[in-house]
């Protein structure tokens, strides 16, 4: 370790160039091993995107990147205390041509997993923090407690468009985690448990409280089934009885997956197909159509 003279960290870690070289063979090798019992090369993508998933609590290779910059095309976020997540752009992973871009890409992405990490283990006390801090440099329980709390919000406000009603049940226990944040210290404790819960709902990206099982392990149909009773409409009426919405819910999954184009997020044309085949199931309600597109563009699955 060496100080750092960004100054957002107390230390930082220095690697050479064969110390790097003998870390990454031998995870590498390990992994492939584990996977397929033997060692070979070149590595898949398949295995790549393997082995990030394998340290990360989350891999999303269509995330919508353009909060970070106009050119990023990967980004790794930290979670105090928490495996990180990984995004990769979606116009990097839709697009076959630049295959070997999206491989560095992610294998630079797996750099920060691997190497990075533990800068943010709060045990540790490695981030600094503008906030007042205990003993020997480690952060304080208030420090901690803010980090957490900015990273849930981030992720809220970053993926709330990809399911609306679960991140606004999010954001509002959120707001609990705050107001127990500012408690006394005796409740410490219980403002970590509350809060590893709420990571761990954030990091399913779905809860599955109230949504049938016909429904139970597809994602995206899901998602949809949460949505529809919240959607802006003129005709359309959600239906009220729980089973005959998660048929319309499963009906809309299945055609998306049917009658969607390859490439259609983002190109006009392709994207008017997906709401001409959503408009009639939705009652002809064009701003009910409207909304659950924008809902249905941003599901990775799709």
């Amino acid at each position: 370790m060496v100080r750092d003279s960004t100054g957002r960290f107390h230390q930082r870690p220095y690697y050479s160039v064969q110390e790097l070289d003998d870390e990454c063979e031998k995870v590498i090798s390990a992994f492939l091993q584990a996977r397929h019992g033997k060692i070979e090369f070149p590595i898949s993508t398949d295995d790549l995107t393997a082995l990030i998933e394998s340290e990360t609590a989350d891999l999303d290779l269509y995330a919508d990147l353009s909060g970070f910059g106009p050119k990023v095309e990967g980004a790794t976020v930290f979670s105090p205390g928490g495996k990180p997540s990984v995004k990769i752009s979606r116009e990097l992973s839709a697009d076959e041509r630049r295959e070997n871009r999206l491989r560095t890409t992610l294998t630079h992405e797996y750099g920060h997993v691997h190497f990075h990490n533990f800068l943010f283990d709060p045990a540790l006390g490695y981030v600094k923090s503008p906030l007042d801090r205990g003993a020997k440099g480690k952060l304080s329980k208030n420090a901690i407690a803010e980090g957490i709390i900015n990273n849930v919000r981030k992720t809220i406000i970053r993926d709330q468009l990809t399911d609306p009603r679960f991140y606004s049940q999010m954001s509002a226990l959120l707001e609990d985690l705050i107001q127990q944040s500012r408690l006394e210290a005796a409740a410490y404790e219980e403002f970590l448990k509350k809060a590893e819960a709420l990571v761990k709902q954030l990091a399913q990206k779905q809860s599955q409280d109230g949504v049938p099982a016909s429904l139970h392990g597809r994602r995206e149909a899901a998602v949809l089934y949460n949505n529809l009773g919240f959607l802006p409409a003129t005709t359309f009426q959600c239906p009220a009885d729980e089973s005959v919405k998660a048929e319309l819910a499963l009906d809309i999954d299945y055609s998306i997956r049917e009658c969607a184009p390859a490439g259609w997020k983002g190109d006009q044309a392709r994207e008017a197909q997906v709401l001409n085949t959503l408009y009639p199931l939705l009652d002809r309600d064009r701003d009910a159509t409207r909304a659950l597109f924008e809902i249905i563009k941003n599901q990775p699955g799709y």
